[in-house]
């Protein structure tokens, strides 16, 4: 617009210049038209002549003028040619100031996740090694290992109560006892292992005296027939083929004594046979049992002791992870605010880095554009100024010629 502007007098005064002339020439028309009617008078020639050098003048300041709009021309389009490539090179560096600063950006932020997600992870309350995840997974095996302890001994007792009731079955429960635990765990897996052990040698207690079979013949109403299947075939053979005379003693003669002597006797041996039987199976159950009763009774002990030890490592577990888990709730914390911190810091020195870029370009830029106006203004003035200069000639010229002629 500035350009335009200052273009706009100069072509006016041209114009009013070739008006100027024009009317002129039209004068100089006029007055060589008085003169056509004779050609021989010396001011026709005159007059032929000064038309020439009007006509030479005119084409001379249309050429001055063609010329200086031509170079003004191409000095305006070289210019704004230069201008569109600064404000294009204006406009590249602030989109790769932009695209920087958005890629920085982005790059914090991804940076700022991954961390973020890897410090979670590593301290998260579901990862392996976390004091959580390891009290959850010591609570949970504990239950597992106190439901299976509470089975076991259920079944245990089954057994103990069934040896028991086996034993007075057979007639050599010899009443209750108090016996006391010989085994004293010191601490949780130790009392695990006594109640095992206790488990194993009851079990191996049981089948043992189950398959006694000398014992069998005490329980129930086995005595009873073995005694008198006993008598009977002893007494039978003596009465039918031992004759009482031989034994020289008067009263056996009698028959009804003799029955009663050989049956009484038969009875006696047998009864001392059986007590003998007895004793032997007694001593071998007894062996068996004795043990049973010492691995329920440890077995007992080994199970309230577990008990006691699993309370008190629970709590001292749960303290500790309590006190851990504070801990490592607190380093995530810090963590955390480090990397928030960091791309903070980050996203700012790209913010700085932005701004002092925007302004580095906001500085140059204008800068070039001024100089590019500067220069443009000078060579427009230098040349409006030749132009000046050669109008000027040519005027002076023509006026000089015409006042010669």
């Amino acid at each position: 617009m500035a350009e335009l502007t200052a273009t706009d007098p100069m072509k006016g005064e041209l114009e009013a210049l070739l008006v100027a002339a024009k009317e002129r020439a039209a004068a100089e028309q006029e007055v060589a038209a008085e003169f056509t009617n004779s050609l021989d008078d010396p001011e026709y020639e005159l007059q032929k002549n000064l038309k020439k050098i009007s006509s030479q003048f005119d084409q001379q300041l249309q050429d001055a003028q063609q010329s200086w709009e031509d170079s003004r021309n191409a000095i305006v389009a070289e210019f704004e040619q230069e201008e569109s490539g600064i404000k294009t090179q204006q406009q590249a560096a602030l989109r790769e100031i932009e695209l920087e600063y958005g890629n920085e950006r982005e790059a914090a932020q991804k940076e700022k996740t991954d961390a973020s997600w890897m410090v979670s992870s590593v301290l998260d309350d579901n990862a392996h090694d976390s004091p959580r995840y390891q009290y959850e997974t010591f609570k949970k095996r504990l239950t597992s290992t106190k439901e299976k302890l509470a089975q076991q001994r259920r079944e245990m007792d089954e057994a103990v109560k069934a040896a028991t009731e086996l034993m007075q079955d057979r007639r050599q429960w010899q009443g209750e006892s108090e016996v006391a635990a010989t085994e004293k765990p010191q601490d949780l897996e130790e009392a695990e292992d006594v109640f095992q052990a206790a488990v194993t040698s009851i079990e191996k207690g049981s089948a043992a005296l189950r398959k006694q079979k000398l014992a069998r013949l005490f329980g129930g109403v086995w005595p009873s027939l073995f005694f008198l299947v006993a008598v009977a075939a002893i007494s039978a053979p003596v009465i039918l083929f031992v004759d009482p005379q031989m034994l020289q003693i008067e009263a056996l003669n009698n028959r009804n004594t003799w029955l009663v002597s050989a049956i009484g006797g038969a009875a006696l041996l047998v009864t001392i046979v059986m007590s003998i039987l007895f004793g032997i199976a007694r001593s071998k159950s007894a062996a068996v049992f004795e043990p049973i009763e010492q691995a329920a009774a440890n077995l007992k002990a080994a199970h309230r002791r577990w008990q006691e030890f699993a309370k008190q490592e629970l709590h001292e577990r749960k303290q500790q992870c309590e006190r851990r888990h504070a801990e490592v709730i607190a380093q995530r914390e810090r963590a955390l605010a480090n990397l928030d911190a960091k791309s903070n810091q980050r996203l700012q020195d790209a913010e700085t880095r932005k701004a002092q870029r925007t302004a580095e370009a906001e500085q140059k830029f204008p800068a070039m554009l001024a100089d590019l106006e500067r220069r443009r203004e000078e060579r427009l003035g230098k040349l409006d100024e030749e132009f000046g200069t050669k109008k000027a000639e040519l005027t002076g010229g023509r006026r000089m010629t015409l006042d010669s002629a």
